[in-house]
């Protein structure tokens, strides 16, 4: 029983190794890897610069963390898959959690050059040793790989089971961003502007940049809020994925967008108690 067990182990361990993960691919035969919000499903291309802000999904159907994900977890565990991506020029180091978008399709809003830079505040994934040309060089293109594997959390441990499956999910020969150009930078925001504290995003996630749950509503104006005696004329309610609420919550963490008849706004986040 003992040798069977371990042959199975073993085979695991290569399906893991081998498991393709199930994005669909363009004209190139390369995996689409942006995701389409308006359209809730993959895009038609890979096109996006290294700090234009996309939505990055990956589709595990296929492999073991679709299993993995299905299986009754111990008791108080919620499943979930992470990321850990390296460019051509450097290790890994630029990790985080993807979130449920639906069906085995998991993902995030990532901008990778500013994710690289608050993440592990320095452009160690970004620069080209001994150049002088960095990713950010017009004409560059950036080569983005990952592994992708499973992590599980607690209402009292962010990281109760972590590194589950591992698998080379992204594969840099069918991820390289399109050529620099400056033309796309999108605007900065910071992952605790989004989201509040909780145990899926830990306190120390807050400052990190460029990172956020899929197609959120970015809400650039709540690390500008504009100082105003201009009257409130009305109110926005979103939940903490950035979906617009038609009804005011009446308990839970959501976000309130205060609304001026100058057309300013200011966001705050709101926690009820259930009464």
């Amino acid at each position: 029983m003992k040798k069977i067990t371990l042959l199975f182990a073993a085979l695991l361990m290569a399906w893991g190794v081998s498991a393709q993960l199930n994005n669909p691919k363009d004209g190139n035969n390369n995996q689409i890897y942006r995701w389409d919000c308006a359209n809730n499903q993959f895009a038609t291309s890979n096109d996006f610069e290294i700090d234009e802000t996309v939505v990055f999904a990956v589709d595990v159907t296929g492999t073991p963390l679709e299993a993995w994900l299905a299986a009754t977890p111990p008791a108080g565990q919620t499943r979930s898959i992470a990321f850990d991506f390296n460019t051509q020029w450097g290790g890994g180091g630029c990790d985080g959690r993807f979130i449920k978008i639906k069906g085995n399709i998991y993902g995030c809003t990532l901008n990778f050059a500013q994710l690289i830079t608050s993440r592990q505040n320095q452009l160690k994934l970004l620069n080209v040793g001994g150049t002088g040309e960095t990713a950010l060089t017009v004409g560059t293109s950036v080569t983005l790989n990952s592994n992708i594997f499973g992590f599980a959390f607690k209402d009292t441990d962010p990281g109760a089971d972590w590194w589950q499956l591992p698998l080379q999910g992204v594969n840099g020969a069918n991820l390289v961003t399109a050529p620099y150009t400056g033309t796309k930078t999108s605007a900065e925001f910071y992952k605790g502007d989004l989201d509040a504290v909780s145990t899926f995003f830990p306190n120390s996630f807050l400052d990190w940049m460029g990172y956020a749950a899929p197609c959120v509503d970015l809400h650039t104006d709540v690390k500008t809020p504009v100082v105003t005696n201009s009257p409130i004329v009305g109110y926005e309610y979103y939940n903490l994925l950035g979906g617009r609420l038609l009804i005011k919550p009446e308990s839970g963490m959501y976000i309130q967008k205060a609304i001026r008849e100058n057309g300013t706004s200011a966001t705050t986040k709101v926690f009820k108690q259930l009464k």
